[in-house]
């Protein structure tokens, strides 16, 4: 009997790799978190970036190999809002960059963005009211980033200011948003470290997480224009690498905070 169940020990430690629609992981991650992956939140789900999924190459046109630029990030979420760099410089693939997995590397000073396409073909990100949603990046910051990713009314092609903000920016150690003149850091974090980091607008406050530790809530200043465009990094962009960034135009409730939570922590 003891020998058993040291067979089946060793069966869910080292069980086979599973392939579903959110990518590769361990089986055990389902067992965790009950099955939970971005997809499970349905049509809520707006933009799912990957970088180990989807960061194709512009010169080979395949998933970009460490140093390699990415220079198109393709959305998972189904709805096709692939991210591309409009002029801006592509940010670069590290395969090692975050606790030694894929991550994608953005430079402030290099002035990395890729973003959405807001008008052509339908590719405008539709939010709703634009005023309830949830956003989640997996990565880490350094102490120059300032800006990751939003999205803001468009009539036309991108524009070099955006005029709508920045959701999860960075400024140091601390993040928040940027809205207009309203900046607003009220999350704190360690730098260099990789981190959960989070942001939910109930459409009455604004309240960041770091780790799934909420930080200080403040009235909402910050809401997604619709139709819009997702932005990840700008000029003066996220410095450091990110893993995933997960987009949900809903204010996620506590059970699917922690299952988000639980899907981030078997990610980094």
């Amino acid at each position: 009997m003891m020998l058993l169940r040291y067979l089946l020990a060793a069966a869910l430690i080292f069980a086979p790799l599973s392939n579903t629609n959110a990518g590769w992981f361990p089986l055990v991650q389902g067992a965790v978190c009950g099955g939970f992956t971005p997809l499970s939140l349905g049509s809520n789900l707006i933009a799912w970036y990957k970088a180990d999924v989807g960061a194709l190459n512009g010169g080979t046109g395949v998933q970009a190999t460490n140093g390699q630029s990415v220079d198109t990030w393709q959305d998972q979420s189904g709805h096709g809002y692939n991210a591309t760099p409009h002029g801006f410089n592509s940010p670069v693939m590290n395969t090692t960059a975050v606790n030694s997995k894929e991550g994608v590397v953005w430079s402030a000073s290099n002035v990395n963005a890729l973003l959405t396409d807001p008008i052509a073909s339908g590719g405008s990100v539709v939010w709703g009211t634009g005023t309830t949603y949830s956003v989640y990046i997996l990565g880490s910051g350094t102490a120059n980033g300032a800006g990751s990713g939003f999205s803001y009314t468009v009539t036309g092609g991108p524009s070099v200011d955006p005029n709508g903000g920045e959701l999860l920016a960075q400024s140091g150690n601390t993040f928040g948003f940027v809205h207009a003149s309203n900046q607003q850091y009220p999350g704190s974090f360690t730098l260099n470290t990789v981190t959960r980091f989070g942001a939910i607008g109930d459409g009455t406050n604004f309240t960041p997480y770091v780790n799934n530790v909420a930080g200080t809530t403040s009235a909402l200043s910050f809401t997604f224009g619709s139709p819009g465009a997702i932005w990840l990094g700008m000029q003066s962009g996220w410095d450091g690498p990110t893993r995933e960034i997960i987009f949900v135009n809903k204010a996620l409730n506590s059970a699917e905070q922690s299952n988000m939570d639980c899907y981030l922590t078997n990610r980094q």
